[in-house]
């Protein structure tokens, strides 16, 4: 098939959430608030570097006497989020405070009004907690969304984005890379107080949230397995995935994202796991490659156990674009490619334009120079996907692509040519 002409199903990763994200996609903006950062309520430093007392659900079991539990969202927007009144809801006992866009305009017990004025962000602050009934469950809604947040909590402009879309990747949603829970009873929950997840022992936001989002829109979920997940783990999401998910549509799975990439933790710890278990001959990297693929298998598996079969399943190996060599040997390592559906890669072009010792090319460079090179480079890339797409096409897999699109923008701007007038035009 050729892969300019043929008719593709499209799917989309969605950002990572995070309080300074543009994308808003959840009408409860404490469930994108950043970490708890500890603090003195009459000025001090903006986290003073002691532990907060936290209940499992993350909310403040206690706090001492002139100190507070703070927390910030829907920062740095420049003032591009919803404004008016917001509504605040909360249980137990204690002193809820907010500032900069944020005026409380009236308080009763376990509900507030907050007329908030888009600029910089929202501040919150718990200043005293009741340890016998402590402040939890606060939900921060915007005008409009007070009756529907609980059992409908998308923002609606984002599932109109989304809705456009046959598959949504939730690899950033789920803290993937350098992912740090292996057991299923430290994951986040739905009750959990964020469900940002960076820095954290959390994975982002919860399972149950990622297959609503599906379900209410009829896509695919594709969901990347935590590297260091055991085997109950792995088993507990399945009947979760298996349970709750549409049985109309199809479950991508992926262990991990990007096993190869040295960049990441899951990298080092598949490679610390090849050579424990002898899979390279001598060779890390390819007893690395190695490992990735027989725990895919084995995740793959119980995945097939749980659900009775493949039918509702896609199984995904994850690999590297430029290397048929890394695809034959996940594939050929004991048989897996029997196991597999699809092998994903991410054919980006232009990154090698916009690297360190190529930036200087770009100083006054002509549009159609720059678009020359562009077209070169993705005949390149085209041409590395030509020759893994031949050798799955004779093993019977299908190639599809995790990531992929233009690199040249982020390069330049990561090697400091930000300011580049070319780029900037792209």
């Amino acid at each position: 098939t050729n892969p300019l002409t043929a008719q593709q199903r499209i799917g989309i990763n969605v950002a990572g959430l995070h309080d300074y994200d543009t994308q808003i996609p959840l009408k409860d903006a404490m469930k994108s608030a950043r970490m708890w950062f500890h603090q003195e309520i009459d000025g001090g430093e903006w986290d003073i570097d002691e532990p907060l007392d936290l209940r499992p659900d993350g909310w403040p079991a206690s706090i001492a006497p002139g100190r507070a539990a703070a927390t910030i969202m829907l920062i740095e927007k420049d003032g591009n989020y919803p404004g008016g009144v917001y509504s605040v809801f909360y249980e137990g006992e204690g002193t809820l405070e907010f500032s900069w866009d944020a005026f409380v305009i009236n308080s009763e017990p376990g509900v507030m009004q907050v007329d908030v004025e888009p600029d910089f962000g929202i501040m919150m602050r718990i200043i005293a907690t009741n340890p016998e009934n402590p402040i939890r469950n606060v939900r921060v809604i915007p005008p409009g969304f007070e009756d529907n947040y609980a059992d409908e909590p998308f923002m609606p402009h984002f599932l109109d984005l989304m809705q456009h879309y046959d598959v949504i990747r939730f690899m950033d949603w789920g803290v993937i890379n350098n992912h740090p829970i292996s057991e299923w009873e430290n994951r986040t929950t739905p009750d959990f107080y964020t469900w940002q997840g960076n820095g954290s022992e959390k994975d982002g936001v919860p399972y149950e949230v990622m297959i609503q989002l599906a379900n209410t829109l009829q896509v695919d979920p594709w969901i990347n397995i935590p590297h260091l997940a055991d085997d109950n783990y792995i088993t507990e999401l399945a009947n979760l995935i298996h349970d709750q998910l549409d049985p109309n549509l199809t479950l991508y799975i992926e262990y991990s994202n990007e096993v190869w990439n040295s960049l990441f933790d899951q990298a080092h710890y598949a490679r610390e796991q090849g050579i424990a278990l002898g899979l390279g001959g001598g060779d890390d990297f390819v007893g690395q490659m190695r490992f990735h693929s027989q725990r895919s298998v084995e995740m793959f598996d119980i995945f097939e156990n749980v659900f009775g079969g493949t039918d509702r399943l896609n199984r995904v190996m994850g690999g590297w674009t430029g290397n048929l060599l890394v695809a034959e040997t996940i594939l050929n390592w004991q048989d897996a490619w029997q196991k597999t559906d699809s092998y994903a890669i991410a054919p980006y072009f232009g990154g090698s334009i916009g690297s360190e010792e190529n930036l200087p090319l770009l100083d006054g460079i002509a549009m159609e120079e720059l678009m020359d090179m562009l077209q070169s480079s993705m005949r390149s890339t085209l041409n590395q996907q030509t020759a893994i797409n031949s050798y799955l096409q004779s093993i019977g897999i299908e190639l599809i692509t995790y990531e992929a699109g233009q690199h040249l923008v982020r390069e330049t701007v990561f090697w400091g040519g930000d300011d580049n007038e070319v780029v900037d035009n792209l």
